[in-house]
C-alpha cells in the first residue's frame, strides 16, 4: 500500500508493478550436466559469489540450464548475469578461457552466445524447447544481460541453452 500522510495531499500514480518473490528453497533448477559441486541450485539463490557450471574439460553440446517457475505464467524479461574474469567469452564461444570481456558480434545461432527460451516444457538431452525470447550475442564488462521476451510469452521452465560443440555454461544467477 502506498499512503501520504496529512491533510489536502493528492495521491497520483502512472504505473505500479508489484513483484513476487519465490522461495527458490522450493523451485527446481537443473542442467544438462554439472563439473564439481556446482550444481544448478547455485543460479538461483540471490549470490553472485556462486554460479552453476557444467561439464568442464571441452565441455559438451549443446549445455543448458533451466530453473522451473512455481506455477506457468506469463515471463516478460529474464535477467542472466554471467561469470566474470577470463572465463566470461565461454558464454560467447568455445570452452577455453579466452576473455572478460570479448569484443565482438557472436551471432552465429548453430555454435556462439546463449539462448533464453520459455516453455512449458523442460529442456532434455541436447535440446531446449519454447519461444525464444531472445539472444546473448554481445559481452558487457559486467556480464549482465537483460533479455525481453515477446508480449504473451508464456510458460513455466525458463532456460539458456549455448549452442554448439565443446561448450561449457556458467552463470552466476538467472531471475
Amino acid at each position: 500500500s502506498i499512503m501520504l500522510p496529512g491533510n489536502k495531499r493528492m495521491l497520483h500514480i502512472k504505473e505500479m508493478d508489484v513483484m513476487r518473490f519465490a522461495d527458490t528453497t522450493k523451485l527446481v533448477a537443473s542442467h544438462s550436466s554439472q563439473y564439481g559441486n556446482w550444481d544448478a541450485k547455485r543460479a538461483m539463490d540471490d549470490s553472485e559469489s556462486t554460479m552453476q557450471h557444467t561439464k568442464g574439460g571441452q565441455g559438451e553440446k549443446n549445455p543448458w540450464y533451466y530453473s522451473k517457475l512455481s506455477e506457468a505464467g506469463e515471463v516478460h524479461q529474464v535477467k542472466i548475469f554471467g561469470r566474470t574474469g577470463s572465463c566470461a567469452s565461454r558464454l560467447f564461444y568455445g570452452s577455453g578461457c579466452r576473455s572478460s570481456n570479448p569484443s565482438g558480434n557472436y551471432n552465429n545461432a548453430n555454435s556462439q552466445g546463449a539462448t533464453i527460451r520459455v516453455s512449458d516444457s523442460p529442456c532434455s538431452g541436447d535440446n531446449c524447447p519454447g519461444t525464444i525470447c531472445g539472444r546473448i550475442t554481445t559481452s558487457n564488462s559486467a556480464q549482465a544481460f537483460t533479455i525481453t521476451c515477446p508480449k504473451g510469452t508464456q510458460g513455466k521452465y525458463v532456460s539458456i541453452m549455448l549452442p554448439g560443440n565443446k561448450r561449457m555454461l556458467h552463470i552466476k544467477e538467472m531471475d
